[in-house]
């Protein structure tokens, strides 16, 4: 017979054999909340009393910041781990009474039906975290208001994060259920929770290695979209942007997903766990796992992943020694499968108890590390069909630019990765010329693969291109290719790329953004790469319609053919965002607008303005054995070929006029970067600019050439150095 005690008499029975776990977690409350809280204003407090807030209002916003990071996501590491940790106790100790002869008979003798045993012991587990948690809160919030911290934001972000926190709490909270019920034994159990929380994370480092050695085309710029099974990475990673965040609905649109993903696996493991609560025989307490099918399952994927990681381990540390590297991925699945038969039996006697799950996790260790050694389903060679793409992105790796992202009302910032950018930015519509050039990748890998080392790269521009493919199944597919730009076919390929709208707005920020005008701080200047001249911010949306009007030649073949002669950059002060936007020799109405302006300054200083020019070779000596690296190494080596030596650096300074005008003509400054045109190669043919040479222009202090500063740094052009300099600073053994 059973009980006829209700539900509350047995929830109140329940909390008096809890009360340990009661104390553990109101305390972690009071510490994440309340208690940050109060640190984070004793700051705010600190720097008022130093005099750093102007204004009233600067010292509000500046509480309200400190409330909202506090009661949000400023300090994800720490709220995820210790709810992880209070899950993971509430738990266990609600629970192991399952895995002790003595207490399960016990329990099982108390007349209280086995659902009703179960569901006051979880909804105990629920109030345990919920209770103290919105204790905390409101008092969090009692003292926000009473410091005049409280905002619509920092609400806002406060539920968001109870809401985050609950349903991570509840993840993990089933996940132990779910062992401990599985299990029959507490150091098993255990093990267990630990191995299945970074089960995610240790499946992302394993294949993530695996696909970068082995795949020549896998791509870790863009990241692909992908259902994520479980893992507190996806809170790491979002919470990164959500403490920038101001605008309240960017967070709902990246946390709800989120948030539903885990709620619909919470739900999933909690029927598990009733399940396997309901159906495990008593006689089993003791055991490893109660039910010999889930032991063979865990028994296969932890030999298989274990076996995939030594492998990978070992192919890394012995150079691709493929011999090696099957013998350790077979050795490791083998150990690992004798290990968990004599955990299973408790029993030394009973390693290879169970060849077939061995032989299982043997085989596929061995079928998965062919599918990715040898690519056999294509990995490499896959491009997806043009009809079944609704958009491209694609990163040329031309040069480094910063991207923010700006709120409506200008209150603040958020940093952005090129990655971030370009993937909510350009959306290339010509995927036929994305998909063409991935295709002549290939290509150039079947070719590139039969050469020797040194004909690999030899008269070859090499350029890595990450392309972004959004299917119209609203799926990504990320592919990183090696391109030779100094093909014709290619060079088209990339003009048809680079010289449409949509590039032009996924790559300049403020080819998109119009609006950023009229920021109040804005200051603008122009730069020949040795003057800077500051224009007034009333020009700013005139020069970028004008920048814009010769944007529209723009593409791979005139950066080839022309050389950049000045930058403008606009400087967003409060946001501390720099934005640099290239000017060409050949952008007339830029050039125009600059010369009426008065600012328009040739790309070559007046000798008149020089002091002198100091010349340094450094004297690199070409590597012959560069050759036995692959065009990888070669690209990812920098200076590709040659090798220096710090005792052969000769460096002369000229003073002369007629020596300094001849110098002169054969210079390109260093802080213009030059799109696509590489200033270190392995074939000297291709170089744009001389890498043995660095020279230094002193200017003369009283001149009114409007240096940036003293000194300035400089290139000689490829070919361009003059003889009388090339034999001032050969060095002479």
């Amino acid at each position: 017979m059973t009980s006829k005690k209700s539900f509350w008499d047995n929830l109140k029975g329940n909390n008096k054999r809890r009360g340990f776990v009661w104390i553990i977690s109101i305390l972690t409350h009071l510490v994440l909340w309340p208690g940050f809280l109060l640190i984070y204003f004793s700051r705010i407090h600190q720097n008022r009393s130093l005099g750093i807030y102007n204004t009233s209002e600067e010292y509000k916003r500046a509480l309200a910041q400190a409330a909202a990071d506090a009661l949000g996501f400023q300090n994800t590491e720490r709220t995820v781990i210790a709810i992880l940790l209070l899950a993971v106790l509430v738990g266990l100790q609600g629970f192991f009474w399952l895995h002790d002869k003595r207490k399960l008979d016990f329990y099982k003798s108390v007349p209280v039906k086995e659902k009703d045993r179960f569901f006051t012991i979880y909804v105990n587990s629920i109030l345990i975290y919920l209770l103290p948690y919105l204790g905390s809160i409101v008092l969090s919030l009692l003292i926000a208001a009473l410091q005049g911290g409280i905002s619509g934001v920092v609400l806002g972000k406060c539920a968001m994060s109870a809401l985050m926190n609950f349903t991570w709490y509840l993840l993990n909270l089933h996940l132990v259920i779910l062992v401990v019920a599985l299990t029959g034994n507490k150091l098993v159990a255990c093990f267990g929770i630990f191995i299945l929380n970074m089960l995610n994370k240790i499946c992302e480092i394993i294949f993530t290695s695996m696909k970068r050695d082995c795949f020549k085309n896998h791509n870790e710029f863009f990241e692909e979209k992908s259902f994520h099974v479980y893992g507190y990475n996806d809170f790491f990673s979002f919470s990164t942007n959500w403490k920038q965040e101001t605008k309240l609905s960017g967070i709902a649109g990246e946390m709800f997903p989120v948030v539903v993903q885990w709620i619909l696996l919470a739900a999933i493991l909690l029927i598990l766990a009733y399940l396997c609560y309901r159906k495990r025989p008593a006689e089993r307490v003791g055991k490893a796992v109660v039910f010999m099918p889930v032991w063979s399952l865990f028994k296969i994927v932890f030999s298989v992943l274990g076996a995939l990681g030594a492998a990978y381990t070992v192919y890394e540390a012995s150079y691709k020694n493929m011999m090696l590297t099957v013998l350790a991925m077979l050795a490791a699945a083998l150990l690992i499968s004798v290990v968990m038969d004599v955990v299973y039996d408790l029993d030394i006697r009973s390693f290879l108890k169970h060849p077939l799950s061995t032989g299982a996790a043997l085989a596929i260790s061995l079928a998965i590390f062919c599918i990715y050694q040898f690519d056999l389903f294509g990995y490499d060679t896959y491009i997806p069909e043009n009809d079944k793409i609704a958009s491209a992105a694609v990163f040329m790796g031309n040069y480094s630019q910063d991207f923010w992202e700006y709120t409506d009302d200008k209150t603040g910032r958020k940093s952005m990765t090129v990655a971030e950018y370009l993937d909510e930015n350009m959306f290339l519509q010509d995927t036929e010329a994305v998909r063409e050039l991935a295709q002549k990748s290939i290509e150039l890998r079947k070719v590139l693969d039969t050469y020797g080392p040194e004909e690999k790269i030899m008269g070859r521009r090499l350029r890595y291109v990450s392309v972004l493919f959004r299917l119209t199944s609203g799926r990504n597919v990320a592919r990183s290719y090696i391109i030779d730009m100094q093909d014709a076919e290619t060079a088209k390929l990339a003009d048809r790329i680079i010289g449409t709208k949509e590039y032009r707005e996924g790559w300049y920020e403020l080819a998109k953004h119009e609006d950023y005008m009229k920021d109040p701080e804005l200051r603008l200047y122009y730069s020949n790469g040795s003057m800077q001249q500051e224009l007034s911010p009333s020009f700013a949306g005139t020069i970028r319609e004008a920048w814009l009007k010769d944007m529209e030649q723009y593409d791979y073949t005139f950066a080839m053919e022309h050389d950049m002669c000045g930058k403008l950059s606009f400087v967003f002060s409060t946001y501390i965002a720099v934005h640099d936007l290239p000017v060409y020799e050949n952008f007339e109405n830029t050039i125009t607008l600059l010369k009426e302006l008065d600012a328009y300054y040739p790309l070559q200083p007046p000798v008149s303005s020089i002091d002198s020019i100091s010349v340094t070779n450094f004297n690199y000596i070409r590597i012959v054995e560069a050759a036995e690296y692959d065009p990888e190494t070669l690209l990812a080596w920098g200076s590709a070929g040659y090798a220096q030596g710090v005792d052969r650096f000769v460096t002369v300074t000229y003073e002369e006029p007629q020596q300094i005008e001849e110098i002169l003509q054969g210079l390109y400054p260093d802080d213009l970067s030059q799109e696509w045109k590489r200033t270190e190669t392995y074939d000297d043919n291709l170089a744009f600019a001389d890498i043995n040479y660095t020279i230094t222009i002193a200017f003369k202090p009283n001149t009114e050439y409007p240096y940036k500063q003293m000194f300035s740094t400089y290139s000689f052009k490829n070919g361009c150095v003059p003889d009388f300099v090339a034999q001032d600073t050969t060095f002479k053994e």
